[in-house]
């Protein structure tokens, strides 16, 4: 973005996020938990729009984390060219040492780790088991990070406008998923949700869809890539206008007249008062000052 501003280059950049899945009351256990277990540990969660925090209507948490807990537990770690490979390693030793450490001060803040939360003795790559963290308390700063890594946060929800609410506590507005077998429900809490997207019982496979736009908000970027608005970034917009009424001169021109100010505040009046008698009562004059400016194309002597 410095480089690019010295010479007015546009920029799309995004950021990462810290995405968040919304359990709904209704939503089905055996797809909910399917999804989230692989929106979160997808790549190791070493995606941007992967999911790292998932608020569970409290109605339906043991259930539900029952089902994901015993999913999890099923992945199977290793190279990533085994075709029984579910989850391969992090990137980096920097990563293992971030995600080890966030894991530390989410137990020493009174999280709960559910499954996982170790290193993995592999060979030829930092691997890390599958991890499902639990917590009660979901405002700590460090929640709403972007990890970058696999470990999903689960917490508890009375209804959907806590869960709302704690979605949209984050920096970051990336992505985000809701789980609901009521459309009307997931499109009423999407809307609600700050985020450059959200995709109701589905997750991350928005952003290889060509036709859709894909953006951030908050910390997650800026500019669009994909769909129509992603196709206007790459390009330079022009606008180009022809007046058909090319002889006439506009009303507006010089030189300024009586004349001039009575047909703009007609004008205004009935384009936009909010009294729809004035409205009505200031056509004589709409008509007296523009008709021969919308009908004729001709000069006007009065006018430069």
């Amino acid at each position: 973005m410095k480089t690019a501003a010295h010479s007015l280059k546009k920029v799309v950049l995004e950021m990462g996020g810290s995405d968040p899945a919304i359990v709904c009351q209704d939503a089905d256990i055996h797809i909910s938990s399917s999804g989230i277990t692989w929106g979160g540990f997808n790549n190791c969660g070493q995606n941007c729009n992967s999911i790292e925090r998932v608020y569970v209507n409290d109605k339906m948490m043991d259930a539900f984390m029952d089902a994901f807990i015993s999913k999890v537990r099923q992945l199977c770690l290793g190279n990533g060219m085994n075709l029984t490979t579910d989850m391969g390693p992090l990137v980096s030793e920097l990563q293992y040492k971030k995600i080890n450490a966030l894991i530390r001060k989410a137990v020493d803040s009174g999280a709960e780790i559910k499954c996982g939360g170790q290193a993995v003795d592999k060979n030829n790559g930092f691997f890390f088991q599958p991890t499902i963290l639990y917590t009660e308390h979901p405002l700590k700063p460090f929640y709403q990070a972007e990890w970058f890594g696999p470990v999903v946060v689960v917490t508890p929800v009375r209804n959907d406008e806590e869960a709302i609410r704690y979605a949209n506590q984050s920096a970051f507005g990336l992505a985000a998923s809701v789980w609901t077998q009521c459309r009307q429900r997931g499109m009423q809490i999407a809307r609600r949700i700050e985020s450059g997207s959200v995709m109701i019982n589905d997750v991350i496979v928005s952003f290889g869809m060509t036709e859709a736009g894909w953006t951030g908000i908050k910390n997650s970027g800026i500019g669009w890539v994909h769909g129509e608005k992603g196709l206007d970034e790459m390009v330079n917009i022009q606008y180009i206008n022809y007046d058909p009424q090319y002889k006439i001169q506009k009303i507006w021109w010089f030189p300024y007249q009586r004349a001039m100010i009575d047909a703009m505040k007609s004008g205004m009046t009935f384009l936009f008062h909010r009294n729809i008698i004035q409205r009505f009562r200031s056509i004589p004059d709409v008509l007296k000052h523009f008709t021969k400016y919308l009908i004729l194309n001709s000069k006007q002597h009065e006018k430069l």
